[in-house]
């Protein structure tokens, strides 16, 4: 077979291939993640919304410009979610939360929920949710945490002996995603978690014949979880698993 094909022929095949995968396997997923989104928005306000029928609801979204700007913002980040299915699921629940409460936008926590259910992937969002419900049920955590509203805990201790590199400024060898997962540093990235580094130095040292001085320090990743995060983040995911079920 003749691989050495013309710069035409390539260009028509390319745009052959280009056009069909764009009508099946794109429209496909758009069209699949639009109606999830979709479906399940309305599903929410219908059970909440005993008093107004639907059309009702949809008529009153259209003719408000706020309204109309707010849920163009959540369209294009179920376009562009890195899930088929749980990201345009877990905006959808939360559009309708903010909806049905009476609000035309997104506070600071709820927006950068948004960006986390348009970027993380099925995996991360899963490991996330599991991560918190973990520290929901750990009560002792999660009731000292609730009473300042945010929990601050050690995640990662390391101990370096005699190391010239236990100085001011020393960089952790680990970080937070080695040990909790890509979820972890993407939801610090986006604001919603905050990690912080500590430094113990031993007041000893350990001199040696080159005049070169060794310490032994004590360095530690902490993590701070707002609760408010938490609960809403572990609430809509459970909603979420709920509607996947009586789906299936």
């Amino acid at each position: 077979m003749d691989l050495n094909l013309s710069k035409e022929i390539v260009s028509a095949l390319s745009e052959q291939f280009a056009e069909g995968f764009i009508k099946t396997v794109v429209n496909e997923v758009r069209t699949r993640r639009h109606r999830i989104f979709f479906d399940s928005f309305i599903e929410m306000i219908g059970k909440s919304n005993k008093q107004n029928s639907i059309s009702q609801i949809l008529n009153e979204i259209s003719s408000s410009s706020e309204l109309k700007e707010f849920f163009y913002e959540r369209y294009r980040e179920v376009s562009l979610s890195k899930t088929n299915d749980i990201g345009p699921l877990l905006i959808a629940i939360l559009t309708a939360r903010i909806f049905m409460s009476g609000r035309k936008y997104a506070n600071s926590n709820e927006e950068k929920l948004f960006i986390a259910a348009e970027t993380l992937t099925h995996k991360e969002l899963v490991d996330a949710f599991n991560y918190f419900k973990n520290f929901i049920d750990n009560e002792e955590i999660y009731e000292n945490g609730e009473k300042a509203q945010s929990a601050h805990f050690e995640v990662i201790t390391v101990d370096i002996e005699n190391s010239d590199r236990a100085g001011r400024g020393t960089e952790l060898p680990e970080n937070l995603a080695d040990h909790l997962g890509s979820w972890s540093t993407k939801l610090h990235n986006i604001g919603l978690i905050k990690q912080t580094k500590r430094q113990f130095i031993n007041s000893g040292f350990t001199s040696y014949k080159d005049d070169s001085s060794k310490v032994n320090a004590r360095l530690t990743i902490d993590l701070t979880l707002q609760i408010e995060v938490v609960e809403l983040f572990c609430e809509i995911f459970e909603i979420s698993r709920q509607h996947e079920q009586s789906e299936s």
